[in-house]
């Protein structure tokens, strides 16, 4: 009988971990939460907002004064599949969330398979290692990813660019390499347009052909990225107009603190110790001058990708995700690294074997424990989520539409009520209006006044009897139940 040896068993953990995750995700799926993380809601808002007639961007500043704050590429996938099935975000708003969550999963997915690829094909790591890094990938990612989010597609479209920059470095002396350097920068140009911090790869890129010498390359990169970015930002705001500003650059107009900038570190620091130590270490080991280009590439990726995240977490509403690319990049070189190892282990050797044995037991010990910590400290609340919750929504959203005339409006505390009725709330993004918002909200007054904000609903047990400047408490109310309380203006 065949020794079980620890590499294997490592393997095996490895495997399943993935499967066990993959599990928990498809169950996080079909939580009738309405956020599993990152605000969930605002992107899922902004879909049911198109699936219900209306336009992606608006003007924040009149209307029902909502915000899209994402470029527009992702909303497209769920969209366009709630358009397909005819999904209305009254009668269907848990199938959207369904749609968008699924979607990221599939992301996720697709993104694993392309490190497998970058690894075993490219780099020629064997595929044990190759599979270890790629589970290790999929378990360390945050509930950001899992939600019905642009995230995931950045993330993806990063692997992409990260796949086909290296594939063009290896294959440089081939006639046909320069396809894989469009590829790259198009998925790069592509990026921008799924959330706003793909700009990064507009300078990232070019400056490292310009550190490497190849001016040639350096200036080519820049113009086509200039060409793709320009002729894509041209197609959107063909569509949407200076509502795309509006939204997309205005509506991230949060403000910035160093303070904020310290508690995203403090907080990445605590839990991903080890892979910023590793991509410190990475950074020098792979930017040594005797390396191959590609291994060059990998070190000044990881230091370049770090480095954005620290610098932009300075912005008010930024988080620990924004390090996720960086983290991806650590996994990559790492597997690189040990593959490396590996073609001169000696086990007679007690330093590299000792080493091996260490490193085996922690993927075999951190694995099942970030599944369980996801699992028990974050998401056990999400997967409980009852049916009855979401069902007393649908009631008051359905209480809501009949008793709204046209031109009128509701304004309610509550992100899946808002959902199901998008162009009949005002103020959906209530985690930065008023407060980090910029925008001139003289016509919420106006309206509000006017009477065009018929109905204030509120969760019964959390009574909200303000909203930017305007007291609600001499108000008589609609209806109430055990839940809600609907209030009319007078």
């Amino acid at each position: 009988m065949r020794k079980i040896s620890l590499s294997d068993l490592t393997l095996w953990f490895s495997i399943i971990s993935f499967v066990s995750f993959l599990i928990l995700r498809i169950l996080l799926i079909f939580s009738y939460d309405s956020d599993l993380g990152g605000v969930e809601n605002n992107v899922i808002y902004s879909i049911c907002k198109v699936l219900d007639g209306g336009l992606l961007y608006d003007n924040p500043e009149i209307g029902n004064f909502n915000i899209s704050q994402y470029s527009p590429l992702y909303y497209y996938f769920p969209i366009i599949v709630g358009k397909l099935f005819h999904l209305n975000p009254l009668n269907d708003l848990y199938t959207i969330y369904i749609v968008g969550r699924t979607f990221s999963l599939i992301f996720n997915l697709f993104g694993a398979w392309i490190i497998f690829k970058l690894l075993q094909q490219v780099f020629k790591v064997n595929n044990k290692i190759s599979f270890i890094a790629v589970s290790v990938y999929f378990v360390q990612l945050t509930r950001i990813q899992f939600s019905a989010r642009p995230d995931s597609l950045f993330n993806l479209f990063t692997i992409i660019v990260i796949f086909f920059l290296i594939k063009f470095l290896i294959a440089s002396k081939n006639k046909s390499h320069f396809i894989y350097l469009l590829l790259a920068l198009f998925f790069a140009s592509l990026s921008v347009f799924v959330k706003q911090s793909g700009i990064q790869f507009l300078i990232i890129i070019p400056f490292f052909f310009l550190l490497a010498k190849q001016y040639k390359t350096f200036i080519s990169s820049s113009s086509i990225l200039f060409v793709f970015t320009s002729l894509i930002f041209l197609i959107f705001y063909g569509l949407y107009g200076h509502n795309l500003i509006l939204n997309t650059v205005f509506g991230l107009n949060n403000g910035s603190s160093f303070t904020r900038l310290y508690d995203v570190y403090s907080h990445f620091f605590l839990k991903y110790q080890l892979f910023i130590v590793l991509g410190v270490f990475l950074s020098f080991y792979f930017l040594k001058s005797d390396n191959k280009i590609e291994f060059r590439f990998l070190g000044y990726i990881t230091g370049a990708l770090f480095l954005f995240a620290l610098i932009t977490s300075i912005k008010e509403g930024s988080w620990i995700n924004y390090y996720n690319e960086f983290v991806v990049m650590v996994i990559i070189s790492t597997a690189v690294v040990i593959n490396k190892l590996s073609a001169i282990y000696d086990q007679y050797n007690a330093i590299i074997r000792n080493s091996a044995i260490i490193f085996c037991l922690y993927i075999i010990v951190l694995l099942p424990n970030i599944i369980t910590h996801k699992l028990f400290h974050e998401h056990l609340g999400h997967i409980k989520m009852s049916q009855n919750e979401y069902d007393n929504r649908k009631r008051i959203a359905k209480i809501l539409n009949n008793n709204l005339k046209q031109g009128q409006y509701f304004l309610a505390f509550d992100n899946q009520i808002n959902a199901m009725l998008p162009l009949k709330c005002v103020v959906p993004n209530k985690d930065i209006v008023p407060l980090q918002s910029k925008f001139n909200y003289t016509n919420f007054d106006v309206a509000y006044n006017n009477r065009h904000i018929k109905y204030i609903v509120y969760p019964t047990d959390r009574p909200f009897m303000q909203f930017m400047g305007h007291q609600f408490s001499s108000l008589n109310q609609m209806y109430h139940d055990k839940d809600y309380v609907i209030i009319e203006s007078r």
